[in-house]
């Protein structure tokens, strides 16, 4: 499946406090972020899309317990 890259912005001086904080955690930015993708995209796009795009994209790990 083709990944869309997604960019945004944040000061240098939060985002090295947010970081910090997550490695400290053994945590990275990139993975919870992607967690909060998932979960705005459950939230907010209609389940019948989601089954639409889930069998179109049947090798889409992140959708496949998606019910």
């Amino acid at each position: 499946m083709k990944k869309q890259t997604i960019s945004a912005q944040m000061s240098s001086p939060k985002y090295n406090a947010l970081t910090y904080y997550l490695e400290k955690q053994n945590k990275r930015i990139e993975d919870m972020l992607t967690e909060h993708l998932e979960e705005i995209y459950k939230e907010q796009v209609p389940k019948d899309v989601q089954e639409y795009v889930k069998s179109q994209n049947p090798d889409d790990e992140e959708h496949k317990d998606n019910k």
